[in-house]
């Protein structure tokens, strides 16, 4: 975990660096590109995008009911909250563990349950972001069409798929032959471990009850609706605040933006993705024709209105949990969200 936290500091910090010196790095200059934004654009960007998060709540709502009914919207919104803050501060991205635990502790569910619920979360995420970049791909305009990026676009569907195609086969088998994989694991630990292997076969249990939702069709019709209305709006922030800067990037030049920043941020990063997401926005708004100065200044202002009202929320939600960043970070709370 360690070496993966430096070479996040590395990745980020190398971007901001080539980020700075592509585009000529002048503070003052950035500063007057920065805060040319209609403030009232912006303040319905930030509410927007903290509205997208009841649309994540709610469809989670659908895959924790194999392993509890009805668990109140509230306390899922704010588990995804903590999280998704917990991501923007803490490192190696412990926010979906966060989430299963403070899940977990509100409703009295096993965390490691509530943690496959995640990972089915991010199936379907992974699996409508690819959907995204064939639309992207589909209405690419002739004059990128030719370019690097959009030649690295390319590139980055097929491993996506790829990647995809491979988790959902092994999620379905792993649902479909339950006992076979948990008694493959359980005989390989118990050559070590009598005790290890009795507590891997009981979290190995829990994880796949958390699964079942993928065996579950009345379930997964909502969650696909769900997961379509989610990934059909997350743009919209972007789109607003390239209106808010009065920028003639249509629906199309937001989509395209957003779908270049969710590759980008699954670099290794220090938490919040910098680095990596500045660069993303940067790339992706020059190669739509915007100044590199002003695309470098529009970055920095997408990143904080996603990042700045996350934490704030988060932490207050963190606060009504009776939970502090201390008890996230300690050993003994992590343990509990595996």
């Amino acid at each position: 975990m360690r070496f993966k936290f430096w070479i996040g500091i590395f990745i980020s910090a190398g971007l901001l660096a080539l980020m700075f010196w592509w585009t000529g790095f002048n503070f003052r200059s950035l500063w007057e590109a920065a805060k040319g934004v209609n403030l009232w654009y912006l303040m319905a960007a930030v509410v927007i995008n903290l509205a997208i998060y009841i649309i994540r709540a709610l469809r989670w709502r659908y895959l924790m009911a194999p392993v509890k009914e009805r668990v109140k919207l509230s306390h899922l919104y704010s588990a995804t909250m903590i999280g998704f803050m917990a991501n923007n501060l803490l490192p190696a991205r412990l926010g979906e563990i966060v989430r299963a635990y403070v899940i977990g502790r509100r409703e009295n569910v096993p965390k490691s349950s509530a943690f496959a619920t995640i990972v089915v979360e991010r199936v379907f995420d992974s699996l409508s972001v690819f959907v995204m970049l064939l639309i992207v791909l589909a209405l690419m305009p002739q004059s990128l069409s030719g370019g690097h990026l959009a030649e690295t676009i390319r590139r980055t569907r097929t491993v996506s798929l790829t990647g995809g195609i491979v988790l959902v086969v092994f999620l379905a088998a792993l649902v479909s032959k339950r006992d076979y994989f948990i008694g493959v694991a359980v005989g390989f630990l118990r050559r070590f471990s009598s005790r290890l292997a009795d507590r891997a076969a009981s979290l190995m249990d829990k994880f796949v009850h958390g699964l079942s939702v993928i065996k579950r069709p009345g379930l997964l019709v909502p969650i696909i609706l769900l997961s379509a209305v989610h990934w059909g709006v997350v743009w919209v922030p972007v789109y607003i605040i390239f209106k808010g800067y009065g920028l003639s990037l249509g629906v199309w030049a937001s989509v395209f933006t957003f779908v270049v920043i969710a590759f980008a941020v699954a670099l290794p990063s220090t938490p919040g993705f910098v680095g990596t997401f500045q660069a993303a926005v940067s790339v992706a708004l020059v190669a739509l024709g915007v100044g590199k100065e002003k695309a470098l200044a529009l970055s920095i202002v997408i990143w904080a209105m996603g990042y700045v009202p996350v934490v704030i929320v988060g932490l207050i939600c963190l606060s009504r949990e009776n939970l502090t960043l201390s008890s996230l970070k300690s050993a003994e709370s992590l343990r509990g969200a595996r």
